[in-house]
């Protein structure tokens, strides 16, 4: 008796909310009248290919031979599933596809295709020394430890909880660099007027509003391009446009180039993390809300993934104690430094087994 070869793919692994394509081929002569395929109760399907017509009932999904389009060799049909729930705890989880292929009701054929699914977990392991806040108290730097688990990119972003008031500490990176820029630059309409008729004193480098604009427009660009897809060949497209930028729009000082040069270094620094995106990695809790007495301050790590899932924040409390006699305009700054983020996720996923 002929062996009939069959051919089976499932995604390696995905993430939580994403696509999961299946499919198998099989020798041309292979007798059967229908299909099987048992779907996990938590799935869906989204797509079926190369297929006319089929049933779906109670995640079973039954295809006729006669349905299965005949102008494709090896014959074959396809699949995309999708996982149902966006946030798992565990930080793997595995569910099997089941197909099986029939001729009079008589099994003659199945499989078991295996589904991984991994997310990414933020752990702090950040060991901040007791903080007390005295009269003559000024600036108080807080530096957290944390650790990247399971499986996937990180999209981190920095919350505060003072007393019962939560607020973002994050500041805009565009905002911050434009604060930058006016404590060093001087950004005029016109270079000229403001020369003539500006205090001799303000020794500032002047440059024009309009470079600067376009500046941040294809910084903008670059953003959006990291947090999308680390694409490396796109990014090394978007170095070489920076450098058309400055040749093309005849920026007038060096100094200014220099600057954003620098600049754009930092951001790949921040960056350089495959698996992890940092928002900004110096945070100041303005000084407007620490002019009551604090009883307790919690900070938010809030994190997503490469599908937008968001995961529960990672709370941390601090150890804070207020002596003051009366509150005063205390400026605390929390600092996170993306070399102390420990990546820890997953290597060889494919050959990772369920537990």
């Amino acid at each position: 008796m002929k062996k009939i070869k069959f051919k089976k793919y499932i995604a390696p692994w995905v993430l939580p909310n994403e696509d999961i394509p299946v499919h198998l081929i099989w020798d041309n002569d292979f007798e059967f009248n229908h299909v099987k395929i048992f779907l996990p109760e938590d799935f869906k399907l989204k797509e079926i290919l190369n297929v006319e017509n089929y049933e779906l009932k109670k995640k079973i999904i039954t295809i006729s031979k006669k349905d299965i389009k005949r102008v494709h060799f090896p014959n074959f049909f396809g699949l995309v599933l999708n996982y149902t729930s966006t946030v798992i705890e565990k930080l793997k989880l595995f569910r099997d596809i089941k197909i099986c292929f029939y001729k009079s009701e008589i099994l003659k054929f199945e499989t078991i295709l295996t589904a991984k699914i991994f997310r990414p977990k933020i752990i702090d392991k950040s060991k901040i020394t007791p903080i007390i806040l005295e009269d003559s108290t000024t600036d108080i730097n807080v530096s957290l430890n944390l650790q990247c688990v399971g499986f996937g990119y990180v999209d981190l972003k920095l919350k505060a909880l003072i007393n019962k008031v939560q607020f973002s500490i994050e500041k805009n990176l565009i905002e911050k660099i434009r604060e930058n820029l006016e404590d060093k630059y001087k950004i005029v309409e016109d270079i000229e007027k403001s020369t003539r008729t500006e205090k001799e004193e303000d020794k500032r480098v002047r440059v024009k509003k309009e470079s600067i604009d376009r500046f941040f427009n294809v910084l903008d660009e670059y953003g959006k391009l990291v947090k999308i897809k680390k694409n490396m060949k796109e990014q090394e497209k978007f170095e070489k446009k920076i450098t058309e930028f400055f040749a093309e729009n005849n920026v007038e000082s060096r100094f200014i180039i220099d600057f954003f040069i620098e600049l754009f270094t930092q951001i790949k620094i921040r960056n350089k993390f495959e698996n992890i995106l940092m928002r900004d990695s110096y945070l100041e809790i303005p000084h407007e809300y620490l002019n009551e007495f604090v009883e307790k301050i919690v900070i938010c790590v809030s994190y997503k993934d490469l599908m937008d899932n968001v995961y529960n924040d990672v709370e941390i409390p601090l150890p804070i104690s207020d002596l003051r006699l009366a509150p005063q305009n205390t400026t605390i700054f929390f600092k996170v430094d993306i070399e102390k983020i420990k990546n820890d996720i997953f290597q060889n996923i494919e050959k990772i087994k369920r537990d």
